[in-house]
């Protein structure tokens, strides 16, 4: 199906210069008790679009800069005012954690509020009380907004595209092999989402939107492209899924290449969140994670129990030839190693 551009015009600009990033009054804070968190010098601005320029396609180019810190391209909990990332946010609804200053926003006819954050390097917001506020406009509610606003209209007009409505449902994919082999277990992560869902529809959705999931069966990580074209299509731009971490890897690569968020429901293989795809997420244990526990294990809790130093365990690795059991294998070997124990034998099995 083929879509006629629509266009785009930013029509307000406001600058308010802060570190700490809080969402507008109308939605849920999240801002964290004032002094619990560091305050930032940081200054981010929107740079594109401009006030009143005309902008035609399905996507809207943003440009940022970034004054007084520097993007790091990791999370983590540690703490520093001058580092951290870029969230961006339509219409209140976070669409992206960026790790970089330009990226291209996918669009549909309406009227929406763009806006940017600084955060932290663990995705929270800074101390917004006490962070400099320089600029400020008497029609914005200080406590509301942060960082650049730019309202942008959407024209629809003959182009006979639907406008978004407050009141449209936010369209979630799924994707999971919910045929073969795998399926039983697929299956069950795929509930938990659905449970997910029935959960915040039956408590007012979100912003008064209910969740839409659009489950899509993937077997084969050759067909991820085709998946996530239909996905997008269908007006998903976030994507759940995929249980395998050989299907995962595939479906992440296929999304973020679609311009769509992907997380993570199951799969642990590292390269799934190692090969710097800014809109790839996962919230579960990594491979490093189960094969470092699993050697720390040994050598704190079972040398103990078998009277014997860490240095007269004799472990042997064996492990299947992917992704998945390759993180946890040279995980727990490499935790092995620095803790002194012998690795007497490591296997590999298809």
């Amino acid at each position: 199906m083929s879509v006629r551009p629509a266009a785009l015009f930013a029509l307000l600009s406001v600058a308010i210069l802060s570190g700490g990033c809080t969402p507008p009054a109308s939605s849920p804070s999240t801002t964290p008790t004032p002094g619990s968190r560091p305050s930032s010098p940081a200054v981010v601005t929107i740079l594109q679009p401009t006030p009143n320029e005309v902008i035609t396609g399905r996507s809207v180019h943003v440009v940022l800069s970034l004054k007084n810190a520097r993007i790091v391209p990791q999370t983590s909990t540690t703490i520093r005012p001058d580092e951290g990332h870029v969230h961006l946010f339509v219409d209140n609804v976070l669409v992206s954690m960026n790790y970089q200053l330009e990226q291209d926003l996918a669009v549909h006819p309406g009227t929406y509020v763009l806006k940017a954050e600084f955060v932290a390097a663990d995705h929270a917001p800074f101390n917004h009380v006490s962070s400099p506020r320089r600029w400020s406009l008497s029609f914005i509610d200080r406590s509301a907004a942060v960082g650049i606003v730019v309202a942008m209209a959407l024209v629809a007009g003959a182009l006979g595209l639907r406008a978004w409505r407050a009141t449209d449902p936010i369209r979630i994919g799924a994707v999971f092999p919910l045929k073969g082999n795998a399926a039983p277990l697929a299956r069950q992560q795929e509930l938990g989402v659905e449970i997910a869902r029935d959960l915040v529809n039956a408590d007012g959705g979100i912003r008064g939107r209910q969740i839409v999931l659009e489950v899509r069966d993937l077997e084969r990580g050759q067909d991820a492209p085709a998946v996530m074209a239909s996905l997008r299509a269908a007006g998903v731009r976030v994507v759940i899924g995929a249980y395998s971490s050989d299907l995962s890897i595939a479906a992440s690569a296929a999304a973020a290449q679609a311009g769509l968020v992907y997380w993570e429901a199951g799969a642990v293989a590292d390269r799934l969140t190692g090969r710097g795809y800014a809109r790839v997420f996962r919230v579960g244990a990594s491979g490093s994670n189960l094969g470092s526990n699993s050697a720390t294990f040994a050598a704190t809790q079972l040398a103990t129990r078998l009277g014997k130093p860490t240095t007269q365990l004799r472990l042997a690795i064996v492990a299947a030839d992917d992704d998945y059991a390759r993180s946890v294998a040279d995980a727990a070997a490499t935790t092995a190693e620095a803790a002194g124990m012998p690795i007497v034998s490591r296997l590999t099995y298809s």
